[in-house]
C-alpha cells in the first residue's frame, strides 16, 4: 500500500492541487543537482583560478535539463 502510495503515477498524492510527490521527490533533488554543480565550479575556481569550458558545458546543459523539468513540471503531472 505504501509503494503505490508513493511510486504509482495515477497515485500521486496531493492535497487539493498541490502534488506532494513531484514537491519532495523532483524538486529537491533537481534543485540540489543544480546547486552542487555550481559548487564545485566555485571550487575549480577557487583551486586553479579558472572555471574550465568543459565545467561551464556541464553546468549549463545540466542547468537546462532542471529549468526544463522543473518547468514542463506541472504538464507532465496534469498528463495522469
Amino acid at each position: 500500500m505504501i509503494y503505490d502510495f508513493w511510486i504509482g503515477h495515477p497515485l500521486n498524492p496531493r492535497i487539493g492541487n498541490f502534488d506532494l510527490k513531484s514537491f519532495f521527490e523532483l524538486r529537491p533533488g533537481l534543485i540540489g543537482w543544480t546547486v552542487i554543480n555550481l559548487a564545485m565550479a566555485a571550487k575549480q575556481y577557487e583551486t586553479i583560478g579558472e572555471v574550465q569550458n568543459s565545467m561551464i558545458l556541464i553546468c549549463a546543459f545540466q542547468m537546462f535539463y532542471v529549468w526544463d523539468a522543473l518547468f514542463n513540471e506541472v504538464y507532465l503531472f496534469e498528463l495522469f
